[in-house]
């Protein structure tokens, strides 16, 4: 998680109480679930997902514990690696021992990991209920199913010990029970026997009687058995003469063969002996150049190692050296890459963007002008409307005018009409004179109600012509509008931005010409690339010759035989008076 390479051990072997204090995310936690991922594979109260503990960026981690349990230390190790699809994991366990580590891992993760909870004597489900409280878990064990709680403190508590002690009570009191069976069924033989006392006792008085009757028969016959006796073992004593002579006989047949045997090794090593002492100065010689053959590769695997140990620290060195020769020609090329596709384009701009800004002040005119344009023309469009409205209320007023002159008309045909002024009875020649005026009347009103009828559809016509033009300038006029404060927006951002480029673009040519010079007279990682020229100046000191190392190495390969005929010479030497 937060802990990486070259991170101290944390050594907690004289602390009793000791308190982790520290902000959010600084590792407090991580410490005790390295622990717990240690001994068994869980962490954050979770196993398997170790994807999640490694470090971010990295592909591997590990951690080493080592810890007392029964007077008895050991030490465990587990890692694991991102290789592969689900990752690979190792678990290692020694006994911490006088003389060093022991090895006492199984052939699998699992078995190990079973070893490591014996060893504890609880898995982890047992150690975060009782020794250690997740975060936010205090209650774990409390909320706990009472079969599983009970486990725990079985666990806890060591009972399967007390369990043990109470399989083995049963057993022995099996075995004791079984025991007792036995027992009464033989006292129960016994009572049966008893119950035939009378009988045997009759039986051992016949026995006695037959006994004395046959007491002079037996000694005649012990007598003559004595005397068989005596020959038996007169025989046996021959038997084991004869058996003596003969394994005399087989062990000096042995003997002779043996004797055979060694003079005939005896013979054949004083022939290699002889053989030795006449090669003797032949094989001197050779030993002679094989010790110092031995010699100098000795001397020069010792060069061989210290020139692979340096060209091994070169290596690493060279790789610091190219990592931070990358990052500085990286820097450069982002650098140039602002300067060449941001700064300079931008602090270019500067003029475009002027001109830019005195364009919209011509089309700020231009809008202005078509905004008139909509001004004007809403105002024909409203005389219009009102010109409309005129001629509603007109053809209204005509039409109830010719109403009220219909009515008059109709008021002629009765008899004896009034006069509508003076109240008096009109005569046939008043009556006819209102008649042909009521006629002229409504003419007119008629032709003036058709008249207002078809210039008021010609002008709704007209309005609604000049509604739909005021609606489409109006439209074009907010999008034009809106085109423009667009570009106003853009271009004085835009002008924000050249003048910040052209205000970065001088320190940033000038750090991209010091980051080249850098580049190009390696003005980096400079103490590697001292400690790099330190490390040629020692090969070159070494004077090591792999030419020559694998010579003497092919010199000893060929000389190596003699060193077994030096040896036969020195055993012929020491041997063969």
């Amino acid at each position: 998680m937060c802990y990486r390479d070259n991170v101290p051990p944390l050594e907690l072997e004289s602390v009793h109480v000791a308190c982790l204090c520290g902000d959010n995310g600084h590792g407090k936690t991580a410490l005790l679930d390295a622990i717990t991922w240690a001994l068994w594979g869980w962490a954050r109260g979770r196993d398997r997902h170790y994807e999640e503990l490694v470090h971010q960026g990295r592909q591997d981690m590990s951690v080493e514990l080592e810890f007392m349990a029964r007077d008895q230390r050991y030490r465990v190790s587990r890692s694991y690696s991102l290789s592969g699809r689900r990752g690979v994991t190792m678990l290692e366990l020694q006994v911490v021992t006088d003389n060093g580590l022991r090895a006492i891992t199984g052939n699998t993760v699992g078995e190990t990991g079973k070893l490591v909870r014996d060893i504890l004597h609880m898995d982890y489900e047992t150690f975060v209920n009782t020794a250690f409280l997740l975060q936010g878990k205090a209650d774990s064990f409390t909320t706990r199913e009472p079969a599983r709680r009970k486990e725990v403190l079985a666990e806890v508590l060591d009972l399967s010990y007390y369990q043990d002690l109470e399989e083995r009570a049963k057993a022995k009191s099996g075995a004791t029970k079984g025991r007792i069976r036995d027992i009464d069924g033989t006292i129960a033989l016994k009572k049966e026997e008893l119950t035939h006392k009378q009988d045997h006792e009759e039986r051992l008085a016949s026995v006695v009687a037959l006994l004395a009757q046959l007491g002079p028969e037996e000694e005649a016959e012990r007598l003559k058995a004595a005397e068989l006796q005596e020959a038996v073992g007169s025989l046996k004593g021959l038997r084991n003469e004869r058996d003596a002579i003969t394994r005399r006989l087989t062990e000096s047949q042995s003997e002779i063969s043996s004797l055979a045997w060694q003079e005939s090794s005896h013979e054949t090593r004083l022939a290699g002996y002889e053989e030795a002492l006449r090669t003797e100065s032949g094989t001197l010689e050779k030993f002679g150049l094989l010790e110092e053959a031995r010699a100098e590769q000795e001397r020069l695997d010792g060069l061989a190692f210290r020139a692979s140990s340096l060209d091994r620290e070169g290596g690493l060195l060279s790789g610091g050296v190219a990592v931070q020769r990358e990052r500085l020609l990286a820097r450069v090329k982002q650098l140039r890459r602002d300067v060449d596709e941001e700064l300079k384009p931008k602090a270019g701009r500067m003029p475009e963007i002027e001109d830019a800004l005195g364009a919209l002040a011509g089309d700020r005119t231009h809008l202005a002008s078509l905004q008139e344009e909509i001004r004007r023309s809403t105002d024909e469009a409203q005389t219009t409307s009102a010109r409309m409205r005129y001629l509603e209320e007109s053809r209204v007023n005509l039409k109830k005018g010719m109403d009220e002159t219909r009515q008059k008309f109709d008021m002629l045909d009765q008899d004896d009409p009034l006069c509508p002024l003076c109240k008096q009875t009109l005569g046939a020649e008043g009556q006819e004179h209102l008649r042909l005026e009521y006629e002229a009347q409504g003419q007119q009103d008629k032709s003036l109600y058709k008249e207002h009828g078809e210039e008021h559809d010609a002008l709704k016509r007209r309005h609604g012509e000049q509604a739909t033009q005021v609606a489409g300038k109006e439209a074009e006029l907010e999008r034009r509008r809106r085109e423009v404060d667009t570009r106003a927006v853009t271009l004085e951002r835009d002008k924000v931005e050249s003048r910040k480029a052209e205000a970065e673009l001088g320190p940033a040519l000038k750090g991209l010409a010091q980051l080249e010079l850098d580049l190009k007279e390696q003005r980096y990682a400079l103490p590697e690339q001292e400690r790099l020229g330190q490390i040629d100046n020692e090969l070159s000191a070494l004077r090591y010759d792999s030419q020559h190392h694998r010579q003497v190495q092919e010199q000893v390969k060929h000389l190596t035989p003699y060193a077994e005929a030096h040896r036969r010479l020195l055993d012929a030497m020491e041997a063969l008076p």
